[in-house]
């Protein structure tokens, strides 16, 4: 006997073209939502003391910079100095 042709059509091609759009979206979607995090507010403010011993060294001026420019004029994370210890 033959086969009786279904009503619905091809379902399963169907099913495989709207989750390859599916996927699309997420993969398209993903950095957008990613980019969106990072233009949040910083978690720390310039002027706020970062760890219990900030206050101590700006009482008494040894405090170093958060950030120092190089040699071409960008502002880069003074580490050495900040992480050196005294």
């Amino acid at each position: 006997m033959p086969a009786m042709p279904t009503r619905g059509g091809n379902k399963g091609s169907r099913r495989r073209r709207f989750g390859g759009v599916g996927a699309l979206l997420i993969v398209l979607g993903t950095p957008l939502g990613l980019t969106s995090m990072g233009c949040t507010q910083p978690l720390y403010d310039a002027k706020d003391d970062r760890t219990q011993y900030d206050r101590y060294r700006r009482a008494r001026s040894d405090l170093a910079p958060p950030y120092i420019e190089d040699e071409y004029g960008r502002k880069t994370p003074n580490l050495r100095e900040r992480l050196n210890p005294n």
